[in-house]
Parts: structure tokens; sequence; C-alpha cells
């Protein structure tokens, strides 16, 4: 399912009288856009039958949260432009917002990333276990492609749990997949990751966000909005879900 949501400006405040655009003026554009992408899906031999196109006209993630949830959507696909660090502590991203918003996972692309197969997943982990339900989708992303799985744990010193419970608790999860346990000794979520990453060059990036307040998000920058930030790799989201 392919989905744009467009925002109708108010003419009065934005535009020039001469070039106010109509709503029906603006959704014929979108879906002309929309049908162009869909024509090249289908020339590089995807089955037209199993693509839709579909215009909105509202707030952006509200939206997209609501066409997840009509279509019974199992994954939403964003893409993420990177920006400045001032920036990225000031504002947020449309798919930020939407791991925050939604229980379906979200897979932010960087922007000008290209396609190649995921051989080796970064799954960063918090120590904590994970139910096969949450971690569906990586499951099932790993056994389509044949994908290894390094699981990083970063921790302060003497967090709890020790790296050995942490083993023990996510063993059995990741038991059908290929994997390894990585302890860095990097107490700092995101340069931990990012570091990690640069050195052994995955093809995609899990992580479950959580539940986070707004003091949090006030006082301190969250790690899942830095890393679909400053990752050169997509993020996937997870729900956190029954942990």
């Amino acid at each position: 399912h392919i989905l744009n949501v467009y925002h109708i400006p108010n003419p009065l405040q934005t535009l020039p009288l001469e070039i106010i655009i109509t709503p029906d003026e603006l959704k014929s554009d979108t879906e002309s856009k929309l049908k162009k992408l869909r024509a090249e899906l289908v020339s590089q031999g995807m089955d037209p039958g199993h693509i839709t196109i579909n215009t909105r006209n509202g707030h952006t993630v509200k939206e997209i949260s609501r066409f997840a949830d009509y279509v019974h959507g199992d994954l939403i696909i964003t893409g993420m432009q990177g920006i400045n660090r001032i920036r990225e502590r000031l504002f947020g991203s449309t798919s930020y917002q939407l791991i925050r918003s939604t229980r379906v996972p979200v897979l932010a692309v960087p922007s000008g990333f290209e396609f190649r197969k995921i051989k080796k997943i970064v799954f960063a982990s918090d120590g904590k276990k994970i139910t096969p339900d949450s971690g569906r989708i990586l499951f099932e992303i790993a056994d389509h492609f044949g994908s290894t799985i390094d699981i990083v744990c970063i921790q302060s010193p003497g967090d709890y749990p020790s790296d050995d419970q942490v083993i023990a608790l996510l063993a059995p999860v990741f038991s059908r997949t290929p994997h390894e346990f990585h302890f860095p000794g990097e107490s700092d979520v995101v340069r931990g990751l990012l570091a990690y990453s640069d050195n052994i060059k995955p093809d995609l990036m899990v992580i479950i966000p959580g539940v986070h307040t707004a003091f949090f998000e006030i006082m301190k920058e969250h790690p899942a909005k830095s890393l679909m930030f400053r990752s050169a790799v997509p993020v996937l989201a997870l729900p956190a879900g029954d942990r």
C-alpha cells in the first residue's frame, strides 16, 4: 500500500492569490505522482494486483497510523532525511513520531540508501527479554534473507542484568536464527551502536524504543530519535509490547 498524506495550507496566510491551489488540484497532482510510482514498480516486476495507491489529507502521523490500522498493516516504511545536530535536538520527524503513536513496526530508511540483501542485522538490546511476538517481523526478515543477528547490549557498568543473564534471557528467543552476543562496554547507547555499526557495516539496525515520558523528551534526546537521524542503514523500530 503506497500512501501519501498531504496538507492543504491556508491560502490566505501562505500563498499569493494568483497561485492558490484548490483541494481537488492538490489531490489530483498527488494521485498522478503515485500512479507514476506504481507504474515504475510494475516495470520492475511487481504484480500490479499487489500494489494500491492511496492519498489522505490531514495530519501526517495521524493519517498514516489510521491507514495502517485500516489495512491491518504489518510494517510502516518511511523515508528519513538526515539533518544537522542542532535541528535534530529541537525538532522531531515523522518516523520518530510514528513509533510513539502506533503499535505497528516502523522502518526508517535513510535518504539515498540503496537496497541490498539483508545479510547482517544489529539488534540493540537493553538486557531485557523480548517475546517472539514483539520480534516477529525481525525473525521473518531474518528467515527470508538468511540473515545473521548481532545482539548488541549496551549498559552502564554494574547495570542489571549481567552479561550471562542477558544471554540466558535472549538466547531461547533467538534460537532459530544464527546470532552472536556482543557487549561493547559502552554506556552511551547511540555512540556505542553507531560505532559498532560503523565497524561491521550491517544492513539493518533493530531497536525497541519502549515507553518514554514527556519529561524525558524535554530534558534529553531519546536514543531512538538520534539513531534514526544518524544511522547510515535503515532502522527498524519494534513496538515494546509485552516484554
